[in-house]
């Protein structure tokens, strides 16, 4: 007799390397694991089934860092194809990470196990908390057969089946498969009932009728659900078997052999993932499926944490700050370095990008963790920016040497493939309290002085360095925040300027005005508020930003309000507006003192005091906020009241710009009573930029760092940056936003004090755009791009990392300052954003990927003398055109 549904298990653990446990912790059980495993290999070969170890090669580092020869056996069972450590590095997130990070990722899990003789070709993301819009053309360009996933998806989108098509914002269409509610764990309670239990691994029988048991009894509910919604599967049903931390199980053949003599009903068949899809690509007309459009963010079936965005404000800055640090200055300052003939430093940087996908795991990046487990997050980030920090030391003074720097100049380095008209910020250090600053050619530079303090440097270097005894003299130093505004420079050149000391005082006037003005715009402070007038299109603003607080009565997994109308908390007692005035350039600095709740519980008041900055720059108004963090369980947001009446909102995402319309009525009206895990709030995530636009002109904020926003207002006008929120919990009870059963382990509501961020100091730069026409993705990723520049001084040796270090000098060219240092770079369409200048993954090459962010077709024909390269960085057919939301990879 013929079985109706054939089931398909495909053996598995969902490792998370930390999360309400350290990355120490599970690494014991790692190792354990992968022993079990290998023993298991040697013991049975080619008999063993696959086994996907999460599909994560980091896993193998980890493995490897303990034991020393344990490559070799990973090796083994790899090249038998009998362990899948890939595609992936690490289970990345998806909406806290830039594009060109999940194209690292991917790289990186690919790539080293393609050393190994083999990499799976499905994208498996068992538990990312949703997918952004634009990883079907990334899952393509690495040749993925298909994508597996978990959480995102909506009933309406599965009604057909959870086999289905996604097309991305570029139109890539890619074989997806939703594991439905029950995700990778449909197999994992009979797991742990069998090994909490103890059982004997050679009584088959006995364990197969176990297994029997709980399938068609216990997890019946489970089996006839996976069945309502595989009407499009061909009677073949996925059942991932495995769960979290899952420890290997053996006998599996034997077992499924049993059951299946058992089991008149089912067909009960081992595989691997890749093995599934491609027998339903065999039996199924892929093409005739329902397709799924855009980001895959719904939280219906399974939880997706939309407000996961803001939690840990410090791990999101950490992020992104090393996400640019790497690809923005130091992959294309050591290019520049080694066109002089100098190294190139490729062990180190990929040294450092394994320490940021590592925090950019979805528990990670999500913050979602104990405080422990978070501090080896924080730790992990600060290892990889510090050893890129002291890389673009080390470079740096190379090329100083070469050039022979003299004391108190600097050079400056363009790490852009383009031309380049930059704000320059810059810390600079000066005997005297007033200086000036030159060009190669001597003419004068304009500088704003935004902060300037007097520090003792012989306290500092004695705290520093215990071997420091030169205490004969007391040595006053200045350290200067400065900003030059624009600062023209050529691509991939470096350019000399030099600091002056003199008497002659620095321009420096504080008044008690209240108004900004410029060309564009004025803005003035008046009645505690911020009012804004247009001038360029005569329209004035009433409190056009501001900045307010409220309850945060969720946890580390998600924002929730303490009522459903719950209003700003955040009550003014005092603001004091002052004008500060360096070198004719100005600033509008406020200092609130405001009165806010302290926690969820009781009628506790706190004063928090706030300093709120305002500046104008040519085409764009520049904010930052700046608050020693006192209250628990707050939320503070930047409001921006745009004056632009539009029906959907724009904000980059990996590679390209996602439209967001507002069409949350519905689901909104219904997500109770349709069983909605989540609450279906608009509470977005951005990568750099949001605005909105009507008639070609838009308003909007960028950001870095700050990964969360939501449109407001009753005409939907306003754009709210959620800047950071402080939490209590790892997981909440019962949320107004989330009910039922705390987030994470159910069990472990463990407290999370660091979480609240007390007397921590929040740092925090937002430009506005203003009724622009400009490319703002452009704008914005050039204006998150640091200031790449190295001061040859002796006031302060420890500022500049690695500077106090004893440099053997490498022998490199000289050059001519501002010129190009690297000539056969392709022009670059202006309106194209340059994801990536770096060296290949396993060769001499340079690769260059860009993207357009734009809505209309960008002409690269000039870029036909060059390979086009897939994401595997294999050579592929030329384009000519690029489209919107695409991305083009070229070698040169």
């Amino acid at each position: 007799m013929q079985k109706k549904w054939k089931i398909y298990l495909v053996p598995h653990t969902h490792w998370d390397k930390e999360w309400y446990f350290t990355k120490s912790t599970s690494n014991v059980f790692l190792v354990n694991n992968i022993n079990k495993i290998y023993d298991y290999f040697k013991k049975n070969g080619s008999s063993m089934y696959k086994y996907v170890f999460d599909s994560q090669f980091s896993i193998v580092d980890d493995y490897r860092e303990i034991y020393k020869d344990g490559e070799s056996k990973i090796k083994e069972m790899v090249a038998a194809d009998k362990l899948v450590v890939s595609p992936w590095y690490t289970q990345t997130d998806t909406f806290n990470v830039t594009g060109e990070s999940i194209v690292r990722n991917m790289l990186t899990g690919v790539k080293e196990s393609q050393k190994y003789g083999n990499h799976m070709k499905i994208a498996y993301m068992p538990d990312s908390f949703g997918f952004n819009a634009n990883l079907p053309q990334i899952f393509n360009s690495f040749d993925m057969k298909g994508f597996i996933h978990w959480r995102g998806v909506k009933g309406e989108q599965i009604k057909d089946g959870v086999l289905n098509n996604w097309e991305g914002i570029d139109g890539s269409k890619i074989l997806e498969y939703n594991l439905y509610k029950f995700g990778y764990t449909c197999g994992g309670n009979f797991l742990y009932d069998l090994f909490h239990d103890g059982y004997d691994k050679d009584d088959i029988k006995n364990n197969a009728k176990k297994l029997y048991h709980e399938m068609m009894n216990d997890n019946r509910e489970i089996l006839n659900h996976l069945k309502s919604v595989s009407l499009n599967t061909n009677g073949k049903i996925l059942f991932p078997f495995g769960s979290d931390q899952m420890t290997f199980f053996e006998n599996l053949v034997e077992i499924i052999d049993e059951v299946n003599k058992l089991d008149s009903e089912n067909e009960w068949i081992i595989t691997s993932y890749e093995e599934y899809i491609d027998l339903l690509k065999n039996e199924i007309n892929v093409e005739d499926l329902k397709v799924l459009s855009s980001e895959l963010r719904y939280g219906q079936f399974s939880r997706v944490h939309k407000t996961i965005n803001s939690g840990r404000w410090d791990i999101k800055k950490g992020i992104k700050h090393l996400e640019y640090l790497i690809y923005d200055v130091v992959e294309p300052l050591n290019l520049a370095y080694a066109k002089l003939g100098g190294t190139y430093h490729k062990e180190l940087i990929d040294k450092s990008l394994r320490y940021l996908f590592e925090c950019q795991a979805h528990d990670s990046a999500g913050g979602c963790n104990t405080d422990d487990t978070n501090d080896t997050v924080v730790t992990r980030l600060n290892m990889g920016i510090d050893m890129m920090e002291t890389l673009v030391t080390l470079l740096q003074r190379q090329i100083a040497n070469v050039k022979n720097l003299q004391t108190n100049e600097f050079i400056i380095f363009n790490p852009k493939i383009e031309e380049n008209k930059k704000e320059l910020k810059m810390k600079v250090f000066s005997e005297t309290q007033n200086f000036y600053l030159e060009d190669v050619n001597g003419q004068k530079i304009d500088f704003k002085l935004c902060d300037q303090v007097k520090i003792d440097a012989e306290k500092f270097e004695k705290k520093c360095d215990a071997q420091y005894q030169d205490s004969s003299k007391e040595k006053k130093v200045f350290w200067s925040d400065i900003i030059i505004p624009e600062f023209k420079m050529k691509p991939t050149s470096i350019t000399k300027i030099k600091l002056v000391e003199t008497n002659e005082k620095i321009n420096y006037v504080v008044d008690e005005r209240n108004t900004l003005e410029n060309d564009l715009w004025k803005i003035s402070f008046e009645n505690n508020q911020f009012n804004l007038f247009d001038k360029k299109n005569n329209q004035n603003i009433e409190n056009a930003f501001s900045i307010e607080s409220d309850y945060d009565a969720g946890d580390s997994y998600d924002f929730s309000p303490k009522a459903y109308d719950q209003k700003a908390t955040n009550v003014l007692k005092n603001a004091i507006c002052k004008i500060e005035n360096s070198n004719g350039f100005e600033t509008l600095k406020v200092i609130y003192d405001y009165e806010v709740p302290n926690g969820l519980e009781g009628n506790e008041k706190i004063t928090q005091k706030v300093e709120f900055k305002v500046w104008l720059s040519k085409d764009f108004i520049d904010f930052n906020f700046k608050l020693i963090n006192k209250a628990k369980d707050i939320r503070w947001r930047f409001v921006l009241d745009t004056k632009l009446e539009s029906t959907f909102a724009n904000s980059d995402t990996a590679f390209g710009v996602i439209k967001r319309d507002y069409d949350y009525d519905f689901e909104l009206k219904t997500w109770k009573e349709d069983e909605w895990n989540d609450y279906p709030t608009d509470i977005e995530s951005v990568e750099s930029v949001v605005w909105l636009e009507n008639k070609n002109l838009k308003t909007g904020v960028f950001v870095n760092g700050c990964n969360e926003y939501q449109i407001i207002g009753t005409k939907r006008e306003k754009i709210a940056i959620t800047l950071f929120r402080a939490y209590s919990l790892i997981g909440r009870k019962d949320l107004l936003f989330r009910p039922g059963r705390a987030s994470g382990i159910e069990q472990y509501p463990h407290d999370t004090p660091k979480a609240n961020l007390i007397d921590k100091e929040i740092l925090i730069d937002l430009r506005v755009a203003y009724n622009s026409e400009k490319n703002l993705v452009k704008e914005a990723k050039e204006w998150c791009t640091p200031s790449t520049y190295y001061q040859n001084q002796v006031l302060n040796k420890f500022f500049a990392k690695g500077q106090m270090f004893v440099l053997p000098t490498e022998k490199i060219s000289s050059f001519n300052y501002g010129e190009t240092l690297i000539s056969d770079i392709p022009e670059i369409n202006k309106d194209l954003v340059v994801s990536c200048f770096k060296k290949q993954y396993d060769g001499d090459k340079k690769i260059i990927r860009v993207y357009n962010p734009t809505t209309k077709v960008i002409d690269i024909k000039n870029l036909s003398n060059f390979n086009h390269l897939n994401l595997k960085e294999e050579v592929i057919e030329k384009r000519e055109t690029i489209n919107p939301n695409e991305f083009v990879t070229i070698e040169i």
